[in-house]
């Protein structure tokens, strides 16, 4: 009986001492406490910046008909905006890529997928609005980035795209969008705002032209 009850309170040889146990465990906490908000904020990010408005998800998810013949991306883009009401922006030249396809009571976001992914275009929420680009430039989103579409009332997307550049971060993008006159610009939202700032039409104050 003694022998049984110094085997059960003896420790096996390279066994970790209870004291060195509980301070890995204390330690592993501390890390988790530590690195999980980071890991959070940083997904969160990414998600803000890829993420729509739940109304433009909605209708992603939303089902409907359509069928084109020989027709364009751009044809398409133009059809699935007036069957859903979305705004479809794109740098691309959607012209040259023509799609013959008939689709029932099928989500847009399948019909999206089908008809722009085995052609090498992809799609991305920004806002209110989808953007169609190029798969290899589509890419994955820095954390703390986010996609910004700015319009331009008065000019011209290639007359101001050298300039906003030299005002973005480092890994940021900028596109011209010469069909709606528009820049897509992924950076920081507080470099977004620096660049919409200059960009913004000045206001116009009728009273004070008719009274100088």
């Amino acid at each position: 009986m003694i022998a049984r009850r110094q085997m059960w309170r003896g420790r096996p040889s390279g066994a970790m001492p209870r004291g060195h146990f509980l301070a890995a465990l204390l330690r592993i906490a501390v890390a988790i406490t530590v690195i999980a908000p980071a890991l959070w904020s940083s997904s969160r990010a990414v998600a803000q910046g890829t993420r729509g408005s739940s109304e433009l998800e909605a209708k992603l998810d939303s089902p409907g008909t359509l069928m084109l013949r020989d027709a364009s991306l751009a044809d398409w883009a133009f059809a699935i905006k007036q069957e859903w009401g979305i705004n479809i922006v794109s740098g691309a030249n959607l012209k040259d890529e023509t799609v013959d396809a008939g689709f029932e009571n099928t989500p847009l976001r399948d019909i999206l997928s089908e008809i722009l992914f085995v052609r090498g275009f992809g799609f991305q929420v920004v806002g209110n609005s989808l953007r169609i680009v190029k798969l290899d430039k589509l890419g994955v989103m820095r954390p703390g980035f986010e996609t910004s579409i700015i319009p331009l009332e008065l000019l011209q997307p290639s007359e101001v795209e050298s300039s906003v550049k030299l005002l973005t971060s480092v890994g940021a993008t900028v596109e011209s969008v010469p069909s709606s006159r528009s820049l897509i610009v992924i950076d920081t939202p507080a470099q977004i705002e620096k660049i919409q700032a200059p960009l913004a039409p000045i206001p116009f104050n009728e009273s004070q032209l008719l009274t100088a």
